[in-house]
């Protein structure tokens, strides 16, 4: 019997196995109707193992949650931030919203007592009630996952000390990434791994109030890796692709000047002066508009020599 990716990438197009649009739900539901029987899930377990480099994160997580095959990087156990989800024992695990968001408090601030994670999960209900949410969802927590997935030591609950958090993960790998003088194949890898994770069309970020300078801890590490993919294009003199990522970082922050930078260097680079000093006026006109400053001088010497 020929595999439900097949089914579906023939229905729905190549875009189902890499994650584009909305054919991923598609592939799931024809995943959900389609598999049965023991060769009809062995087939879909190579298929998915084959597509994976390709698939965002949480559509790996989706699959492997449906049919209960081990995805790559689930030997640990990570919660994620990003896209929601929990990976334990080799198993996604779906949570509730209030068990997700209980769960991201812990993952985020580390060990909090009953009373500071009513106040910031429940706000507007009375502590002692609070309190009693709290105790709830650890409870059910515990019992969706494992007794010792949160644990309660000194008057604090705290997520098991093995647990990796895919923000701080990937911000220490950030960190690795640009100590070094270049980069490997296997540091482009990562960082692309991460702007496919962050830039996801289909990853939702919470929307919790508190959760706010998280998502823009978020969105600044994916511009982090894809400012640094950029660079490493350029160095590399893959100009074109470094006109590419700039653009995307141009596009989701119109004020900054690094991707300016590369663009006006790509051009220059590739003769095409004009295009880099329209590229300067179009900084400079929208810094002017928008906040009344002037690019730095050193971008204008680009263009002026």
């Amino acid at each position: 019997m020929q595999t439900a990716l097949f089914y579906a990438s023939e229905k729905y197009g190549e875009s189902t196995i890499v994650g584009k649009g909305s054919s991923s739900y598609a592939c799931l539901m024809m995943i959900d109707g389609i598999v049965s029987g023991p060769d009809a899930l062995s087939g879909l377990v190579e298929a998915i193992e084959k597509a994976r480099p390709a698939l965002p994160q949480h559509v790996v997580m989706q699959l492997t949650r449906l049919i209960g095959i081990t995805a790559d990087e689930t030997s640990r156990t990570r919660f994620y931030l990003c896209g929601g989800g929990l990976r334990f024992n080799d198993r996604c695990v779906s949570l509730s919203e209030r068990e997700f968001e209980l769960c991201a408090a812990l993952a985020w601030y580390g060990a909090m007592n009953a009373d500071a994670l009513s106040d910031l999960l429940f706000p507007d209900v009375d502590p002692m009630f609070g309190s009693n949410r709290v105790r709830v969802i650890t409870h059910r927590v515990r019992q969706r996952v494992s007794s010792g997935i949160i644990q309660f030591s000194g008057g604090f609950y705290h997520l098991a000390s093995e647990i990796e958090v895919d923000v701080k993960v990937d911000e220490q790998a950030l960190v690795t990434l640009g100590r070094r003088d270049g980069l490997d194949e296997g540091d482009i890898d990562t960082l692309r791994d991460i702007v496919r994770r962050y830039f996801d069309p289909q990853a939702t970020v919470p929307s919790w109030p508190w959760f706010a300078p998280i998502a823009a801890r978020i969105e600044g590490l994916g511009k982090e890796a894809l400012l640094m993919l950029a660079n490493h294009s350029l160095v590399k003199r893959r100009l074109r692709e470094a006109e590419r990522l700039a653009r995307l970082l141009r596009e989701r922050d119109p004020y900054d000047e690094d991707p300016r930078e590369i663009l006006i260097r790509a051009y220059l680079a590739l003769g095409a002066r004009a295009k880099a000093m329209r590229e300067y006026r179009s900084y400079e006109q929208v810094l002017a508009r928008d906040l009344r400053i002037s690019p730095p001088p050193f971008l204008r010497s680009l263009v002026v020599q």
